[in-house]
């Protein structure tokens, strides 16, 4: 079965990289009574529909108050929408996003957008600044901020992945550090058993 954003979500720190530190809120209910949500002030929430639908692209807010997320919650459980509510990660802070996809045979293609904003931009606009093409053995250089998110991605050893990627202009995530990754996708091949299980 094909796994839920909140999943994907979580693929990035069981595989090590840096990622958002995010709760799954399902209900009301849960808003009221999360530690994680009573401990802070302001958050970076996504969300997703409960059953997958083709209704359009689910609401992100990447940046919003308490206040904000108690108002706006009621309405987003009514649309059949569940809640990722993260640690406030500001996409002005940021420096280039995109996407890396790494083939079976190890070659992997980046695709950034350059300047402040969210993964999404490339994702779901389409607006790419960049193509950078990496050979199977090809040298990376680690002092050179592209190459630096492909080594943390390759060090995964996942093939037939896409990896949403930010590099941010201070630390952001878990583990407090520039490149983030925001989820780990199947390429569509269907050849990641990663993504048949439950």
């Amino acid at each position: 079965m094909r796994r839920n954003k909140f999943q994907r979500v979580q693929l990035p720190r069981k595989f090590g990289l840096n990622g958002e530190n995010s709760v799954l809120i399902t209900s009301m209910k849960e808003l009221k009574i999360s530690d994680f949500v009573s401990q802070r002030n302001s958050f970076s929430v996504r969300t997703f529909y409960f059953i997958d639908n083709d209704i359009g692209i689910a609401p992100f807010f990447p940046t919003m108050t308490k206040k904000q997320l108690f108002k706006k919650a009621p309405e987003l459980f009514s649309a059949g929408l569940r809640l990722i509510v993260a640690d406030k990660i500001d996409p002005k802070d940021c420096g280039f996003r995109g996407c890396i996809l790494i083939q079976e045979q190890g070659t992997a293609v980046m695709e950034i957008a350059n300047g402040p904003g969210t993964v999404r931009t490339v994702t779901n606009e389409g607006k790419i600044d960049e193509t950078i093409v990496y050979a199977v053995g090809q040298k990376i250089n680690c002092g050179n901020k592209h190459d630096l998110c492909l080594w943390h991605c390759r060090r995964t050893e996942l093939r037939n992945v896409i990896f949403e990627f930010s590099y941010y202009n201070v630390p952001v995530g878990w583990k407090q550090e520039r490149f983030i990754c925001w989820e780990i996708t199947d390429d569509g091949t269907g050849k990641n058993r990663l993504f048949k299980e439950r």
